[in-house]
């Protein structure tokens, strides 16, 4: 009979029993359905166009509208029901203090924050549409469903959500009215793998490919895109997962995933 190892067992079910007794269920808000009434954007119009001509087709043509049918059930039988969260990081509304906020993004474009202390959500704008493209330089709406990370600016005034196909944005998350997005990409660098901010203005992107980009914001100027200060290639198999920097000796450490 072992005293010692029971008194363990009970104090580890104890605290369990207390930290289950403390869980609340905060359930993610639902994505809101973005409605404009602007001119539609070449997307929608294409989407307008292709759904006209199936309706076409369904009147005019049997066989295939019965095609069309059985695409259309077999691609709603694989859809899931429920939200994808792409990315979720604790953050603070005020630089250097303790965090006192949870975002998440899904990849259907909603971004909700969560108050820890008031266990209230805030809705902010979705990040994926009307963004602004620095690399065409025009307006454009992204496929939510590429969202896979996010970087929570130390400031908590923005965030950065990465693409499958390379496209980062930078939403705001103040509460000034502040709706503009900008999307910004280092091309044949894809898929973005995880965000890490250095300080307020350098950021680091790990890409699925091998590699790291180093990334600065122009504080002076705001409408202007980020510029690369270094693209580091591992040259190995691995995926590049985090990383540790020390700003006296200006060292960069970078582990992966071998």
């Amino acid at each position: 009979w072992d005293l010692k190892s029971r008194v363990r067992t009970f104090r580890t079910r104890t605290a369990f029993d207390n930290l289950k007794s403390s869980m609340v269920n905060l359930p993610v808000p639902k994505d809101k359905l973005v409605q404009s009434d602007s001119t539609p954007t070449p997307n929608q119009e294409k989407e307008f166009y292709s759904h006209t001509f199936d309706k076409y087709v369904h009147q005019t043509d049997s066989k295939s509208s019965t095609k069309i049918k059985k695409k259309i059930a077999q691609k709603k039988k694989n859809n899931s029901k429920g939200q994808i969260i792409c990315g979720i990081e604790f953050f603070s509304d005020r630089n250097g203090e303790m965090a006192n906020k949870l975002l998440i993004a899904t990849r259907a474009g909603g971004c909700f924050s969560l108050n820890l202390l008031l266990q209230s959500w805030e809705i902010h704008n979705n990040w994926d549409q009307f963004v602004f493209s620095f690399d065409d330089a025009k307006i454009m709406d992204l496929d939510p469903s590429t969202g896979s990370c996010i970087g929570v600016h130390p400031s908590g005034e923005r965030v950065l959500v990465g693409t499958t196909v390379g496209w980062i944005v930078i939403a705001s998350l103040s509460k000034n009215g502040d709706t503009q997005k900008f999307a910004f990409s280092c091309p044949s660098y894809r898929p973005a793998q995880s965000i890490s901010w250095i300080d307020c203005v350098n950021f680091l992107v790990f890409y699925a490919c091998g590699a790291v980009i180093w990334w600065q914001l122009d504080s002076a100027a705001r409408l202007s895109a980020p510029k690369v200060l270094h693209i580091m290639t591992l040259g190995t198999s691995g995926i590049p997962l985090c990383h540790a920097f020390d700003s006296a000796r200006n060292n960069m450490f970078i582990g992966d995933s071998r």
